[in-house]
């Protein structure tokens, strides 16, 4: 019985993504904030090269294509503890003493990256459904950093999105 009741769950799920017009993504996107400092090496980082503060806005978007048969793509607590575990580790930290960062400069690429594998570890272990993260790092208001990537031991490279915004004013 519990062969044909794994069968059953497998079929009812699979029943789930076709009902729920598989083809299309589903997303959820957590939120988190870290503060920190940091500073910049190499001559073209001009004034960030000195020690300064910086408020991150970090959001994880979780993408799969079929719900749980509750109708759920990923358990959004889970997420967000996820993310706010990933955030802990260097929240209120000065960056350039953390280990994980020696000789490296802690641009928005690196920490969306540095953020991305403690998060797509937990989800990969207990939302079966989340097929792909992506993390978002807000700089400000003009400059944002994407991280996305599969989930699983065998998902290609990640892919990096650096977005910029205009300003403008006018009377």
């Amino acid at each position: 019985t519990r062969h044909v009741s794994k069968r059953v769950q497998e079929q009812s799920l699979a029943l789930v993504c076709l009902g729920k017009a598989a083809a299309l993504a589903r997303r959820r996107r957590p939120r988190g904030r870290m503060q920190c400092a940091h500073s910049f090496k190499g001559e073209r980082f001009g004034p960030a090269q000195a020690l300064h503060g910086i408020t991150f806005v970090v959001d994880a978007v979780c993408k799969g294509s079929c719900l749980l048969p509750e109708n759920y793509l990923v358990d959004i607590c889970a997420a967000e503890a996820a993310l706010h575990d990933a955030l802990a580790q260097y929240h209120l930290r000065n960056l350039d003493d953390v280990a994980e960062f020696a000789d490296d400069n802690t641009t928005c690429e690196r920490l969306a990256r540095a953020v991305w594998e403690p998060v797509a570890s937990e989800l990969g272990r207990t939302q079966p459904m989340v097929q792909s993260l992506r993390i978002d790092v807000q700089e400000s208001d003009v400059a944002s950093v994407a991280y996305e990537r599969p989930l699983g031991a065998d998902a290609s490279r990640g892919l990096y999105t650096v977005s910029v915004r205009g300003r403008f004013m006018a009377a």
